[in-house]
């Protein structure tokens, strides 16, 4: 090219227009331009990058790495009340943010909330959607939740709370030992579980292993031995009476009262919808849930919450009946009710519900049944010695034997000490072996109590040399 080329206004306006083009496609290093497309960055990285201040910047690795986007702190606010504040901060809750922060140094009480840099607050959920019961956020604890768009939920399973049923894995069965039972009346059979029936025979019951749901040993198996139709004043249930004592914390009756969770494995050739319901010991207050079996004989996991009842008398002593949960099984019409709300009388069901008894060889198992404070959490089943003490505070058996030398028409007694206190004092039912110096029939008893009783009797006229008797007594403080 000639020397006096780059001097001609042609080459020159080419050569700016070059300079002006690249100069617009350029970023500027203070900011005067900004990116227009993505920019490739051939495998290499920005460095000395600051630390991202709001929601818009780069987050550096270590802001990731240490949490800092959804660490909140401690949290401000009260028990039930929290509040935290992110930095950057949130404008809006997005779902599946997570959120980590440190509770108060309380622990909650009731159904908490959270509010996040000054946003509305929103319920804290268990993992599964239910309201938290207290304690389930301990003093100064870690709290990790994920927002799903209504609520902020826990991301992990709350520990089991204590069962208030008792049998609820059905592994005892002092009464039938497994055998199939076909009830003339309302009685007890597997161990806590009561059969309201009002009509003979028309439920077998029997206590089964194979075809237990998984993680089940033993279920309680229904089947209609007689189909029925219930007047409007028959009843037809199964039901476990919850002992006062151990419904007290409950608070049931008034302001306050907290809510009771059941839960437990379900399989039915029915689908349809049950229901599940609670009854104080008046049978002047009930609250009718229900739930849906959509495939028959298929083992699902029910979960229900109901609200505590602020009304009614609800007993809360040793040996009183403090809550009934019961599962209709296809009552009179009398039993009916709408769902969802507390009734001044003893309701059981809905008009649309199953009418289980009315089919033929239709059968229901059930087993790892649950009642417990507020949300259902995990059944954990007790340990068999457990269970045994539990179930022997309301039926046991015990031995009254003496033996020995006996002088005719003389008293004779032994003191039984009840290996398990039982919840109140027992009624005897006796079984025996031919005595021997004494008459026939059952003994006496002195001073009966939950602790303990003296049975006693007289020897036969004319007795004398060695003297026996033997009685297995049945202990029965059932509610």
């Amino acid at each position: 090219m000639p020397a006096h080329s780059l001097s001609s206004s042609t080459n020159f306006n080419t050569t700016m227009a070059d300079i002006a083009s690249a100069l617009t496609q350029s970023v500027s290093k203070d900011g005067q331009t900004a990116a227009t497309a993505d920019i490739p960055m051939g495998t290499f990285k920005h460095t000395n990058v600051g630390a991202a201040t709001l929601r818009t910047q780069y987050a550096r690795a270590d802001q990731v790495q240490d949490g800092v986007f959804s660490w909140g702190g401690t949290a401000g606010g009260t028990a039930n009340a929290h509040t935290i504040s992110l930095s950057p901060a949130i404008a809006v809750y997005t779902t599946g943010m997570r959120i980590i922060y440190l509770a108060p140094a309380f622990a909650n009480t009731a159904a908490t909330t959270l509010a996040v840099n000054g946003l509305t607050a929103q319920t804290i959920k268990t993992i599964d959607g239910f309201d938290l019961a207290p304690l389930d956020i301990p003093i100064s604890s870690i709290v990790d939740v994920i927002y799903d768009g209504t609520n902020f939920r826990v991301t992990r399973p709350l520990p089991s709370r204590p069962n208030l049923i008792i049998n609820g894995g059905m592994r005892f069965d002092q009464r039938n030992s497994g055998g199939a039972v076909t009830p003339a009346a309302s009685t007890y059979t597997l161990d806590r579980w009561r059969l309201n029936i009002d009509a003979a025979s028309k439920i077998t019951v029997q206590q089964i292993t194979a075809g237990a749901a998984v993680g089940a040993s033993h279920a309680l198996k229904l089947l209609v031995a007689s189909a029925y139709s219930a007047g409007a004043a028959e009843q037809f249930t199964l039901k476990q009476y919850i002992e006062g004592s151990d419904t007290r914390s409950l608070g049931f009756g008034a302001s306050g009262a907290v809510a009771l969770a059941i839960s437990f494995d379900f399989w039915s050739t029915m689908t349809g919808t049950y229901c599940v319901t609670l009854v104080n010991s008046a049978a002047d207050r009930s609250y009718v849930t229900t739930f849906s079996v959509g495939s028959a004989s298929t083992w699902q996991r029910v979960a229900l919450v109901i609200p505590g009842d602020t009304s009614g008398t609800w007993l809360t002593g040793p040996g009183q009946i403090g809550i009934a949960v019961f599962i209709d099984l296809g009552s009179g019409s009398n039993f009916q009710a709408t769902a969802g709300a507390w009734n001044a009388s003893q309701k059981t069901r809905t008009s649309g519900s199953v009418n289980w008894i009315g089919t033929l060889n239709a059968e229901i198992r059930m087993t790892r049944v649950k009642a417990e404070l507020a949300s259902p959490t995990m059944y954990q089943e007790d340990m068999e010695g457990i269970i045994s003490m539990r179930c022997s505070r309301f039926r046991q058996q015990v031995r009254a034997t003496w033996a020995g030398e006996v002088v005719a028409s003389r008293v004779y007694s032994v003191c039984v000490t009840f290996p398990v206190p039982m919840c109140k004092t027992p009624t005897f039912t006796y079984s025996e072996t031919s005595p021997t110096g004494f008459p026939s029939g059952n003994p006496s008893t002195d001073t009966p109590n939950a602790y303990f009783c003296e049975f006693y009797k007289t020897s036969s006229v004319g007795a004398s040399g060695g003297g026996i008797y033997k009685y297995t007594v049945t202990c029965d403080a059932e509610l």
